[in-house]
């Protein structure tokens, strides 16, 4: 994992009230199998092969971890029906430098980059969501204050060019900019 821990002190503080069973489905089962967006599918035989591929564990018990993990605000579900988890401030403390590299070059995003833009469409994601992973984390406020007031062509990377230029999906920030000013003539995306 990135920066070289599993849990964050946020995490650690919460994770504390819970029982074992539930901070194993958490580290092992979810943030194991989370992309570089800390999203996974919420299908209970995937996240339980990520804790131990060789036994079954109780369905319900992993229900209702979930439901706890969601109401200490470590998770929480997107998607049809929930079919996505989502760690809570994944994006923003976890720093991933070669996603821009792996979308440009390579064309390797996320396998849920459609439901992530609609999250982000319908308000459950930040604005800022997809593009968070790739920027230092010294300057996640910043972008964000950048991203939000449509500024970002005012804040420069290190080589100097502007990071509206480097976005990965620039497509969202054209469409959260256009939303802001109500041109999108009532069409919600």
């Amino acid at each position: 994992m990135p920066n070289k821990n599993m849990t964050t002190l946020r995490e650690k503080e919460y994770l504390a009230s819970l029982d074992y069973f539930t901070q194993m489905v958490y580290i092992l089962g979810i943030k194991f199998g989370c992309d570089h967006w800390g999203v996974c599918r919420n299908d209970i035989y995937e996240l339980t092969s990520h804790i131990n591929p060789d036994i079954q564990l109780d369905r319900e018990q992993v229900e209702k971890s979930l439901s706890d993990l969601e109401k200490v605000g470590l998770i929480k579900f997107i998607g049809r029906d929930d079919a996505l988890i989502v760690v809570v401030d994944f994006v923003r403390e976890n720093v991933f430098p070669k996603l821009k590299g792996n979308k440009t070059m390579h064309n390797i995003e996320s396998k849920y980059v459609a439901d992530i833009k609609f999250a982000i469409k319908s308000g459950e994601l930040e604005p800022a969501y997809l593009e968070l992973p790739s920027i230092p984390e010294n300057l996640n406020k910043k972008f964000i204050e950048h991203y939000e007031s449509g500024r970002l062509r005012m804040l420069k990377t290190q080589k100097g060019t502007s990071y509206y230029d480097s976005l990965m999906y620039l497509d969202m920030y054209v469409w959260y900019q256009e939303s802001k000013k109500g041109e999108l003539n009532g069409k919600p995306f």
